[in-house]
């Protein structure tokens, strides 16, 4: 399949609203509990690499079985 113009366009748009939306509500977190965000910041720096490491692979597998299973349910 060859991509069009307009089809990589509709897609840059879709990756930078998802970017956009990301940055909107990690700003709003911020915004309305900064105790609880720094808290949160405190507790990320105690964990051990190992464990830091495991979370980001449990998110890169759920973000990555979302994008899979989206297109199937709309």
């Amino acid at each position: 399949m060859i991509l069009d113009f307009s089809m990589i366009e509709q897609m840059l748009y879709i990756v930078l609203t998802a970017m956009a939306i990301v940055l909107l509500l990690d700003g709003l977190l911020y915004a309305m509990l900064p105790a609880m965000m720094k808290r949160a910041m405190t507790h990320i720096l105690s964990m051990s690499n190992n464990r830091f490491r495991l979370i980001g692979l449990g998110m890169a597998f759920c973000g990555a079985a979302a994008i899979w299973m989206l297109p199937k349910v709309f």
